[in-house]
């Protein structure tokens, strides 16, 4: 499974089988299958982002505390009104 489609998938799964287990309670006994599945889906969630080292190299600087760099971005934007926005972000660790 890819990393970019590893978050969509386990994110689908947990809303399909939270609401098929919130339809179908008091009605059968499904939802204690759909509740139980949702549960297995969010461990095996929890255990793969406790394994898996992020992708996002923001995400492991602000997760690593003793690296003290500082990112900055710079994108250039198109406006409605044919005008450039220009945006600069800088994001340090702390």
């Amino acid at each position: 499974m890819s990393s970019l489609n590893k978050p969509f998938s386990v994110y689908f799964s947990e809303m399909i089988l939270a609401g098929f287990g919130a339809y179908s309670t008091g009605v059968n006994d499904h939802y204690v299958y759909a509740f139980s599945a949702l549960a297995a889906v969010k461990l095996l969630d929890i255990i793969c982002a406790y394994l898996i080292d992020p992708s996002y190299s923001v995400y492991r600087i602000e997760k690593e505390r003793q690296i003290s760099r500082v990112t900055m971005s710079f994108n250039i934007l198109p406006h409605p009104d044919d005008e450039v926005v220009h945006a600069l972000g800088v994001t340090a660790s702390f």
